[in-house]
């Protein structure tokens, strides 16, 4: 029985039972994409700040604060991207290591499925 079209495993006897990490890793590198278009935006935004405030002295203070939670409030998003990005690797690898002990267990007690003789 597949699982989904775009995904790589499959459940049935003779298989046991396999994760799509392809998928999931797939899906980290998303994450990972997009966290580094949010830290461009919030890298553009934190270049808005004034430098010189001239005439515009008055309400310079507030608009730099505003740019300021902006530029960090896209810095954390951006952790935060990253973060979800690690933890979809780490729950492909985590699934991958338990198929390679079932395996490694399975073929232990039944030579015959790795072409040997019982």
């Amino acid at each position: 029985m597949t699982l989904d079209a775009g995904m790589t495993g499959s459940i049935g006897a003779s298989t046991g039972f396999r994760v799509a990490t392809a998928s999931v890793r797939k899906e980290g590198d998303l994450w990972e994409r997009e966290s580094g278009s949010l830290g461009g935006v919030g890298n553009t935004v934190a270049g808005m700040r004034f430098e010189n405030s001239g005439s515009y002295g008055t309400f310079a203070p507030a608009y730099d604060a505003i740019v300021t939670m902006i530029w960090q409030r896209c810095s954390e998003g951006e952790r935060c991207m990253m973060d979800i990005r690690h933890r979809l690797v780490a729950i492909a690898d985590g699934y991958e290591a338990v198929e390679e002990l079932r395996r490694t267990e399975m073929l232990k007690y039944h030579p015959a499925k790795r072409g040997g003789t019982q």
